[in-house]
């Protein structure tokens, strides 16, 4: 589901030139947006890992957790999460 505290996170990460936004047009006239750390993004990185390693570790291990799951179950999750109601499509 959209989040607009999400987006508006990442747009300010992609202005600080943290994340490098990359547009792949799709069917349907649709666009994928994908992320990546840019050089400075990955710098800071690193800093942070030495500076909170018990915060990068407790989060590595969950992200982990996350990869098992395929993109429609982590939408389904977020949304129940979230209280929202999936809309199925007959």
């Amino acid at each position: 589901p959209y989040s607009e505290e999400l987006s508006e996170t990442i747009n300010m990460l992609v202005g600080m030139k943290l994340l490098k936004e990359i547009i792949t047009p799709t069917q349907y006239s649709l666009f994928r947006y994908d992320y990546e750390l840019t050089t400075q993004g990955k710098k800071l990185f690193e800093k942070i890992k030495l500076e909170k390693p018990d915060l990068v570790s407790s989060m590595s291990k969950k992200i982990n957790k996350l990869e098992k799951y395929s993109t429609q179950e982590l939408v389904d999750l977020a949304k129940k999460v979230s209280g929202m109601r999936s809309i199925s499509i007959i």
